[in-house]
């Protein structure tokens, strides 16, 4: 087992330096909004450590975890990286957004974490976004906690299995009504019907064309289902972001009239394992 003592050292394992850090790079930033996360950023990162018990319960994580690394990739807050860093060698927030960025450097010094790294940028499969290099097999755990556009799963899957090492553990998290048909809520049912009448590529996303996938990427269904730790959320506009049918606020307000109705809908957890 090596252990690495410096948070640069641990960003050169992975291909890195501490120079890729969002708060090396932008010291100093600010969101424009002057919004801070410190007021509600602990309750998501107790959530997070609650959601790594029970899977570790189901032994879906790593057996020893102080010589692993962990991508929280579309980190927002970084509430991931920030439950599990007491206890890895490395944990990593990657976010495109700059905001996002900024709150999740703020939590991490507001905790003083040594070994949490925050990167403002995405992977290969989003040139519209700066690339960070990244080695190849660089985490032993990658998750995406609603991270993610649902059609963007085909080209995203590739990309994070890439940076799974061999055994490595791949976490996505997300509305349970993307691809369940049935048992749902009247409110989650009001959704997917906007999302099947007005997402041309909905059917492209399934179940069926995600297992083809990620046996394609070398990776094998670990477990897809429901966890007590993953209650029923509220979401308003940016769920139509997310399930692909609208760019905007704009055309969210279109559709619906009402920016600030909200939809209680269930979430869901697919763990795929690197073979």
């Amino acid at each position: 087992m090596i252990i690495l003592t410096t948070l640069d050292e641990k960003l050169r394992s992975i291909g890195l330096s501490l120079e890729w850090d969002f708060r090396k790079r932008f010291p100093g930033a600010k969101r424009d909004d002057g919004w801070s996360a410190l007021g509600k950023f602990q309750q998501e990162v107790d959530d997070r450590a609650q959601m790594f018990e029970e899977l570790g319960n189901m032994l879906l994580i790593p057996p020893a975890l102080s010589d692993k690394t962990l991508l929280d990739f579309g980190c927002g807050l970084a509430p991931s990286a920030n439950a599990l860093a007491p206890h890895m060698q490395l944990t990593v927030g990657l976010d495109a957004s700059s905001a996002h960025c900024v709150s999740a450097a703020e939590c991490v010094d507001y905790l003083q974490l040594k070994n949490v790294a925050v990167l403002n940028g995405s992977l290969l499969a989003f040139p519209e976004y700066e690339t960070i290099p990244f080695k190849a097999s660089s985490f032993d755990m990658v998750i995406s906690h609603h991270g993610f556009w649902r059609k963007d799963i085909p080209r995203l899957l590739p990309d994070l299995a890439g940076l799974l090492k061999r055994q490595g553990y791949l976490y996505l998290i997300y509305p349970r009504f993307w691809f369940a048909t049935c048992d749902l809520t009247d409110g989650e049912q009001e959704l997917r019907d906007h999302m099947e009448q007005r997402a041309s590529n909905w059917a492209w996303v399934s179940l069926e064309s995600m297992q083809q996938l990620t046996e394609t990427c070398g990776l094998s269904l670990a477990y897809h289902g429901s966890l007590l730790s993953l209650p029923m959320q509220q979401s308003t506009c940016i769920i139509f972001v997310s399930s692909g049918i609208i760019r905007n606020k704009a055309e969210f307000m279109e559709l619906i009239g009402d920016f600030d109705r909200r939809w209680l809908i269930s979430q869901e957890i697919m763990v795929l394992q690197r073979r």
